[in-house]
């Protein structure tokens, strides 16, 4: 049934009714819309209301503190090949090296000698069966043997040794002459024996030849004395012989001496 609206009543008079509920609701309305009636349009609507009821922009927040690292991500994928550089220019040419040591000639086996050798060219001479009877090098003038020979001469009285020579022999090449002597206690640069290597006569040492010598100027004890010699004879030596020679005060025993004499035979 039809009823007349009042928009009048407060909210706390509704009654359990319709009629009660319906009034409220329009007293409400009034209420909202601020106006005389519920049935007045509003002033503003809604979002207008929004929009004026909402605050100025506030300040910049502080900045806040730095995060965890994060996880490794995963390995990209391999990059494509890249294009072939341009090939670069020629380097400079280097320093010239250093001469290197001449080579072996090599070994040149046959019963006769070679024809126009060459320094350090090595000849095996061979016998009329093919075997090897002499090894030799050649040292610009003579063919030398290769391996070389040794004389052991003992004490120091003048003894004489002969020189082993053979039949093809036609110089001989004395390299080093050594000495081993037990020394004297008193033995200095000034008091020693001087070991004097000779050739010819060992009757008279005045006779004879020097070819090298060693000097006992280390005292006491066993000692080993050597010089080098590297001298070249075109003829057989008469004899070698050592002869001792005594210089100042020294009480070594010439009797306990020794000596060695390295030498190669050779040929033209």
């Amino acid at each position: 049934m039809p009823f007349n609206v009042n928009d009048n009543l407060p909210p706390e008079t509704s009654t359990n009714s319709l009629v009660s509920a319906v009034n409220m609701l329009a007293s409400q309305v009034k209420r909202l819309l601020g106006g005389t009636s519920w049935k007045d349009a509003p002033n503003v609507s809604i979002t207008e209301l929004s929009n004026l009821i909402k605050g100025d922009k506030g300040d910049k927040g502080e900045q806040g503190d730095k995060g965890d690292k994060g996880d490794k991500g995963d390995k990209g994928d391999k990059g494509d090949k890249g294009d072939k550089g341009d090939k670069g220019d020629k380097g400079d040419k280097g320093d010239k090296g250093d001469k290197g040591e001449q080579g072996n000639p090599g070994i040149y086996k046959s019963s006769v000698a070679p024809m126009n050798p060459s320094v350090g060219m090595y000849w095996d001479e061979l016998s009329s069966a093919g075997i090897p009877i002499a090894e030799l090098v050649w040292n610009g003038l003579y063919w030398l043997e290769r391996n070389p020979r040794f004389l052991n001469i003992s004490g120091s009285s003048g003894n004489p040794a002969a020189v082993p020579w053979l039949d093809t022999s036609s110089v001989i090449l004395i390299e080093k002459f050594i000495t081993v002597t037990t020394g004297g206690e008193s033995n200095s640069t000034t008091n020693y024996y001087e070991y004097r290597l000779m050739n010819g006569n060992s009757a008279n040492a005045s006779l004879g030849i020097a070819i090298a010598s060693n000097f006992s100027k280390s005292p006491s004890g066993r000692r080993e004395y050597s010089v080098d010699v590297n001298s070249l004879y075109t003829s057989k030596p008469i004899s070698l012989a050592v002869w001792g020679f005594k210089n100042g005060t020294t009480n070594e025993n010439l009797g306990y001496s020794g000596h060695v004499i390295r030498y190669r035979l050779g040929r033209n």
